[in-house]
């Protein structure tokens, strides 16, 4: 069942308490009426929307008369309690991206369907201890990266199947990558630029191997087409007329949106040409609107799950690297 648009923000919000253990231990869910009030929505819309999550959700259960409720499937869980994996998070990233929740609300909704343990990891601010990783990841049947480990460590042995979401580094082929696919981004990236008559593009991007990885093959295809690029930057201090902007992540480009409009007064992506990359945008409140290339996080994580279970299931595989299509979303125009 497709998630009922008009109840989005109040499914997000319930999806969101679920993964945060709000309501484990049997506590009841808010009533219909509590979430129209909440979300200013009407009763067949929130009615719409709990029907997604029963659907979605098998361990959520209306009772007559007395409300609905969520409570763990116990014969599952105990048939399946060899398996278990790990969700590895820097702290900061988990808070500051709705990507965090999009990618693990596709990890737990398999997980639960097939009463996988799944446990989160949160790491500080800090964190630079691979030994550490080890040490944790080897209680679990497997192990989950959320987030760009590979900006962390050179090297990384765990000794359980691994898979990592937004990485490139597979670190010589014992994890693997799932990631929004980078040569189909930049075609999209390219066609944008080229049907507003650019020829000069400024790249803009962070250090981090998946984000290079993405202003890389974004230049080579430009000068294909007659694109002049410049090598990555990460910030600029004006904007001209006439020159197109690439930012190889939707965050860099809302940091950039920000900044113009503190210092202009005026909206950067109706002013200049910018491109974004990876769909950001479309999973927080108050963010930035521009032309973007959008992947569905959540699908992201059902696929590193996928393969975390497979690898688990048979560690003869060899680590893959996995692509997710895109789709371009045209802001503000």
């Amino acid at each position: 069942m497709r998630k009922p648009d008009k109840a989005f923000t109040m499914v997000n919000y319930l999806e969101e308490q679920l993964l945060a253990g709000a309501y484990s231990s049997g506590k009841a869910l808010p009533s219909l009426r509590a979430l129209m009030r909440k979300f200013g929505i009407s009763y067949g819309t929130a009615q719409r929307g709990m029907t997604y999550l029963y659907e979605k959700y098998p361990h959520i259960s209306k009772e007559t008369g007395r409300g609905t409720y969520f409570i763990p499937d116990s014969k599952s869980s105990d048939e399946n309690s060899g398996c278990s994996i790990a969700v590895f998070c820097i702290e900061p990233f988990a808070k500051s991206t709705g990507l965090y929740i999009s990618a693990l609300k596709g990890i737990i909704a398999l997980a639960g369907k097939a009463g996988v343990r799944v446990e989160r990891v949160m790491l500080g601010n800090d964190f630079h201890d691979a030994a550490f990783l080890r040490k944790v990841s080897a209680d679990y049947s497997g192990a989950i990266l959320l987030g760009q480990f590979d900006a962390l460590f050179s090297r990384l042995d765990l000794p359980v199947p691994a898979v990592g979401i937004m990485m490139e580094n597979s670190f010589g082929g014992s994890v693997s990558v799932v990631d929004l696919d980078p040569y189909l981004s930049a075609k999209l990236a390219v066609r944008y630029f080229l049907e507003r008559k650019i020829t000069k593009v400024k790249i803009l991007s962070s250090a981090n191997n998946a984000f290079v990885l993405r202003g890389n093959v974004f230049a080579m295809l430009a000068s294909q087409q007659g694109i002049r690029c410049s090598k990555p930057v990460q910030t600029v201090r004006s904007y001209t007329p006439g020159t197109g902007y690439f930012f190889t992540s939707d965050n860099w480009a809302h940091t950039a949106c920000l900044r113009y409009r503190e210092q202009t007064n005026r909206d950067l992506a109706a002013d200049h040409i910018i491109m974004g990359v990876d769909g950001k945008q479309f999973l927080q409140p108050g963010f930035s609107r521009f032309p973007t290339v959008a992947v569905d996080w959540e699908q992201i994580g059902a696929a590193a799950y996928n393969e975390c279970i497979a690898r688990i299931n048979d560690p003869a595989l060899t680590a893959k690297k996995i692509y997710l299509t895109g789709w371009f979303v045209n802001f503000p125009e």
